[in-house]
């Protein structure tokens, strides 16, 4: 028999009951915004079995992921939207309603991760917005330590490497601010990231982009004793790119000019008369150090 969507939830309750859920605060059941269903608990012995009969017997309203375990169904059942709401089972009215914890949210079924995120302004801050400025402010100063200043790329570094602690993370992205400023420094120079610059077809993108080239060439060079290796880190997305290719020529031809000024090693003549190609430039195949789009 079909089942009908006012059932479905029922059976999912009824289902988990039986296998020996407990009906607690640790589990919260989800329904996304399509109606499919799923049951979320941290720890759950027998997960792959009940998603299994979970699919079997909810059919259309099961979701393609039904039971969600670990770190993301650790976030679900703190979601402070979740509330009490009472079900009751098919084919046992008798019993009685179960109260269970019930919240609407998309969940991705395609991953078994999740996603922390660090908001740059906490709820105090939110509580008390003239507080802010100043907080921002004393956040880009040095700090004071027992021996001896303590610099803002230091702090930075830090930070990223606590928070990095929390949890076996296979990425971490971080969202420097846009321009030259002094807060988007560490993440240029001192975390040893793979950077990611985004910019405009525009004439300050180009002159930033000079400008900070020209920096970390005189801070870094490129020669023997140099970091040979901090310009493999970069690359470039064009920002509010153009969906046809050739409109976006320029963009590439003008990065291309500046990284030939600043980045890329100059090409030579042997004494045969061949050239030399350098071990980083913009030759035909891509070399695998050179900055791309």
């Amino acid at each position: 028999m079909t089942l009908r969507f006012h059932e479905s939830l029922g059976r999912l309750v009824a289902e988990v009951e039986a296998a020996g859920v407990p009906l607690d605060d640790a589990t919260v059941f989800v329904r996304d915004g399509e109606g499919r269903l799923m049951v979320a608990r941290e720890s759950l012995s027998g997960a792959q079995a009940l998603a299994a009969s979970l699919s079997k017997t909810l059919g259309a309203y099961a979701s393609t992921r039904p039971v969600i375990d670990g770190r993301m169904a650790a976030a679900l059942v703190k979601d402070q939207a979740a509330s009490e709401i009472s079900v009751v089972l098919p084919d046992r009215p008798a019993e009685g309603p179960r109260i269970i914890r019930m919240v609407d949210r998309r969940v991705s079924p395609f991953t078994d991760g999740s996603v922390d995120v660090v908001p740059v302004v906490g709820r105090v801050t939110d509580q008390h917005p003239e507080t802010m400025l100043a907080k921002l402010s004393r956040a880009h100063g040095e700090d004071a330590g027992s021996h001896g200043p303590i610099s803002f790329t230091h702090q930075v570094r830090e930070m990223v490497d606590r928070f990095a602690a929390r949890a076996q993370y296979d990425v971490i992205l971080i969202d420097a601010r846009a321009g030259l400023a002094e807060s988007s420094a560490p993440a240029l120079l001192a975390l040893g990231a793979e950077i990611l610059f985004f910019g405009a077809d525009q004439p300050q993108t180009f002159l930033s982009y000079r400008y900070l080239f020209a920096h970390l060439l005189h801070c870094f060079g490129t020669g023997p004793g140099g970091y040979r290796d901090w310009r493999g880190h970069l690359s470039f997305v064009q920002a509010k790119a153009p969906s046809s290719a050739q409109q976006r020529i320029d963009f590439r031809d003008r990065l291309h000019g500046l990284c030939a000024e600043f980045l890329y090693d100059k090409e030579s003549l042997a004494a045969d008369g061949s050239v030399q190609v350098a071990d980083f430039n913009s030759g035909a195949d891509g070399g695998r150090l050179e900055p791309h789009q």
